[in-house]
């Protein structure tokens, strides 16, 4: 009886086993498809994570969560008025950290 509960244990971790090494090899031929969309994402987050933080929670909360600048404004701590300005030079900032070729990938108009 131990013989078998201990096969059966053994057996249970190699399939584990098994599945987790397959499922590494899924994920790096995924990876290793150069796919723009990726590329382009982890650009966008890079020159995201480089700026102030003000500057990063306004256009996190404003943009990517579509908060009113009120709301935004609350959240920070500072006036509506903060909220446009450090929307606009986060903006700013991304595109010319992107460069041209990537620029569009920015959300916004730059008028804030």
């Amino acid at each position: 009886m131990h013989r078998v509960a201990i096969n059966l244990a053994t057996s249970h971790f190699r399939r584990r086993r098994a599945e987790r090494r397959a499922l590494q090899r899924l994920d790096a031929a995924r990876l290793s498809r150069e796919d723009p969309d990726v590329a382009d994402a982890v650009a966008v987050r890079q020159a995201l994570a480089a700026l102030p933080s003000r500057q990063r929670a306004a256009l996190v909360l404003g943009v990517y969560l579509d908060l009113p600048a009120a709301e935004v404004a609350e959240a920070l701590g500072v006036t509506t008025g903060a909220v446009h300005q450090l929307t606009y030079r986060g903006i700013a900032a991304l595109r010319a950290a992107l460069g041209p070729a990537r620029a569009a990938l920015v959300e916004g108009d730059g008028d804030a």
